[in-house]
């Protein structure tokens, strides 16, 4: 049966003549050899490439290297030759070697290039000496995923030796002069003078390669269980009068594949509140400098910026965005600016970012969820997929709109792709899998859009009302996944993960790093790092979008993004008195979850430590008064100690603390005995079970000489565990390799 999302495998054969390739979809269509000399001729580019010939790759490959950095085409499936005259295209994910998927040809040459084996049953060949560009154009279609494949202009009934031509040596063939006349293919000029090509059918392969090497993608198709249907649409090519493929009308397939398609890539979308303007302003600015640029070249097929705030309350803000995209460059990049205004007000639009409690039922974070939430909705009516990007987010390299695009071909669906965690902050294992917000969307999917209304949402909000308040739109599928159990007969987690999980990929496209964690890191620079990934074109990161902001706002030249070095975002912090400065040095099981310590029940070497610097001397009375913050009533354990690991262990009692939901104050003191390199005071739970606690605040206070307090006993305290290093260490390892395995 027909499908409107067919791939065109379009040959160069004499039947093509006068066909008005305008007609095929481009985003579906390849082409192949020296076509690209017609194409530049009526502006018209398949989205794919193939170049299966080493005799034409040495007279093509700058024509070919240019059609990918124009823009021109988006991918592209070469012979290995190219790789040796353009070595930096390895590794490049629009670039794909036969040497990569023939085991035979890596054996031979992929391997000692240093191109990865890529396993794929459509290339799985019965007999390899039979390659052509043709043949295996239809294997490269169905590895990106085409159901069904239309052959045209594939007419194999070739003039083996034109007049023109010269013999070089084996079976090639140098073009001495351009023929007049070219019975071979749809344009005269497919052949020049000087142009290179072997000749089609050589005798080694008893006069009949083409044909043969079609005849095994069938047969090789059938045997590996490729679920491809190919379908050959010339009546007087040599396929149809040998039967191999199904042959179908050309006009039936353009009909169906042309019904109701929209673009696959709709939008960008902009998520933003009134706060954010001068940042979303200074990101024009920069998209319109060449080493930001969405686009390099030409693109079809431009999505929309669709910009999304929360309320009309931003309208007249708003209008300095669009007088800024109606005079920049960047307004090339994309079809049209839309701007959109929701109506979150009240308690639907907070985001408490302090420690007051709320108790309204949408949450701490109501806001950013609710807009998420109607951005989404919004986003259905442009297309399949669209890609929420935040003003946050800093594109590292030119043409990233055009990679985005690649990212979306149309023999695939997901629902939601985009990066794991990648920063150095500590966060909860329950959240450590979470794809983050800035991704993109399968919006214009009534399955997604029901699956967000009718599970996302609700799960959200029982999240919010029995587990965490704080709870945000993308953390929701790491917290259904902790009610899993695959060991039961009937598991609603389970099945629910079994039937969608697929859906929900990884990408090295965008990294997600933290704010301050990855500042204080020897290695602090992000984008230097995320630039080491050839396949990486934005870095979700405030600091870094506030140094292109402040880039842009100080007039001048915007540096290039390798340049640009991340800038610290003022935080409210906890200070001791006399200027002391505090360290936070969580022991054992403990974890940061957004601005929450989450400190483990069990055993009695898990807690926080605020570790105030500066010596203590002998008979010095320390007094420190200490605001926390929780979300439910909470059990503690708080005491003031020495922090100095070559003294005797002396400390204040350790109270049991029940704190109700809220902020709360509390004070330890203790009159130390001996001298100290510093001292401490340490958080735990006192129910044995995890507890989660912000520290607001600390003020410490020093008198000295005081009277000197009876000799306490002295117990060291156990040694934190060991393999905690181990762990962390793991950890970083997995989330900067997750996009190459859970795709």
């Amino acid at each position: 049966m027909l499908v409107s999302n067919i791939g065109y495998v379009i040959g160069n054969g004499p039947s093509l003549k006068g066909f008005d390739l305008k007609r095929i979809d481009a985003r579906y269509a390849l082409g192949m050899n020296a076509a690209y000399r017609f194409w530049r001729e009526v502006d018209w580019h398949p989205a794919h490439y193939c170049c299966l010939d080493d005799q034409m790759i040495e007279t093509h490959h700058g024509q070919i290297n240019a059609l990918y950095e124009e823009g021109l085409v988006q991918d592209f499936f070469l012979h290995g030759r190219f790789f040796e005259l353009h070595p930096d295209k390895i590794g490049n994910p629009a670039f794909l070697s036969l040497d990569q998927v023939s085991r035979h040809w890596h054996g031979r040459r992929g391997g000692r290039m240093g191109l990865a084996f890529q396993e794929h049953p459509a290339f799985h060949a019965s007999d390899t000496t039979k390659v052509t560009t043709g043949a295996y154009s239809v294997r490269y279609m169905a590895y990106k995923g085409f159901s069904q494949i239309a052959l045209m202009g594939i007419d194999l009934r070739y003039v083996e030796i034109l007049p023109e031509a010269r013999p070089t040596h084996g079976v090639g063939l140098v073009m001495a002069e351009t023929p007049t006349s070219n019975p071979n293919y749809f344009f005269d000029s497919y052949q020049q003078e000087g142009d290179l090509f072997n000749i089609p059918n050589p005798t080694a392969h008893e006069g009949n390669l083409h044909l043969k090497s079609f005849e095994l993608v069938r047969d090789d198709f059938t045997a590996n269980d490729v679920q491809t249907e190919v379908l050959n649409t010339n009546p007087a090519s040599l396929l149809a009068e040998a039967g191999i493929f199904p042959l179908v009308d050309v006009e039936t397939i353009i009909d169906a594949s042309t019904k109701d398609v929209q673009p696959l890539l709709g939008a960008v979308i902009i998520p933003c509140t009134q706060g954010e303007v001068d940042q979303i302003i200074a990101n024009l600015h920069a998209w319109s400098e060449p080493s930001f640029a969405p686009i390099v070249g030409r693109m079809r097929d431009k999505p929309v910026l669709a910009l999304v705030f929360n309320n009309a309350a931003a309208r007249e803000q708003a209008q300095r965005i669009e007088k800024a995209f109606a005079r920049l460059p960047v307004r090339r990049a994309f079809s049209r600016l839309e701007i959109t205004y929701l109506d979150l007000e009240g308690a639907r639009d907070a985001y408490v970012r302090t420690h007051e409690v709320t108790n309204s039922a949408h949450g701490y974070k109501a806001g950013p969820n609710n807009l998420f939430f109607g951005a989404i909705a919004h986003a259905r009516k442009f297309g399949r997929y669209s890609f929420l990007m935040e003003s946050d987010c800093v594109p590292i390299r030119a043409g990233w709109l055009q990679q985005l695009q690649a990212l979306v071909p149309p023999s695939d669906s997901f629902w939601v792709m985009g990066s794991a965690y990648r920063g150095k902050d500590q966060i909860g294992k329950e959240i450590a899998r979470h794809i983050n917000g800035n991704a993109i969307y399968a919006c214009g999917d009534p399955a997604f859009q029901s699956f967000l209304d009718n599970i996302w949402k609700p799960a959200l909000q029982k999240i919010i009302r029995d587990k965490n308040p704080r709870a945000a739109y993308d953390f929701v599928f790491d917290y259904l996944q902790q009610d899993m159990r695959s060991d039961l007969e009937k598991n609603g987690a389970w099945d629910l993960w079994r039937e969608h999980a697929h859906l929900f990929r990884y990408t090295d496209y965008i990294v997600n790093v933290s704010g301050n964690a990855d500042l204080n890191d020897p290695q602090a620079d992000i984008v230097l790092r995320a630039l080491r990934s050839t396949t990486t074109f934005i870095v979700h990161s405030a600091p870094l979008a506030l140094a292109l902001r402040q880039a842009v706002e100080a007039g001048g030249a915007v540096p290039a993004p390798a340049r640009l070095r991340p800038v610290r975002i003022p935080r409210a912090m906890p200070q001791a008195a006399g200027n002391k400065t505090l360290r936070f040095v969580p022991t054992g099981n403990v974890r940061r979850e957004e601005d929450r310590y989450v400190i483990a029940g069990t055993p009695d070497s898990n807690y926080v430590m605020c570790v105030l610097k500066g010596a203590v001397e002998a008979n010095d009375h320390i007094t420190v008064s200490v605001t926390v913050a929780v979300d439910v009533s909470t059990t503690i354990r708080a005491g003031l100690t020495r922090h100095d690991s070559t003294s005797a262990y002396e400390s204040s009692p350790f109270p049991t603390l029940t704190l109700p939901a809220g902020k709360h104050s509390f004070s330890l003191e203790h009159i130390f005995t001996r001298k100290h390199a510093a001292c401490r005071v340490q958080i735990a739970s006192a129910s044995g079970d995890p507890i989660r606690i912000d520290i607001v605040k600390v003020e410490a206070k020093r008198q000295k000489n005081a009277a000197r307090a009876p000799e306490e006993k002295q117990v060291e305290l156990p040694a934190a565990p060991a393999r905690q290093d181990m762990a962390e260490g793991i950890f970083h390892r997995l989330r900067s390799a997750a996009h190459r395995y859970l795709r």
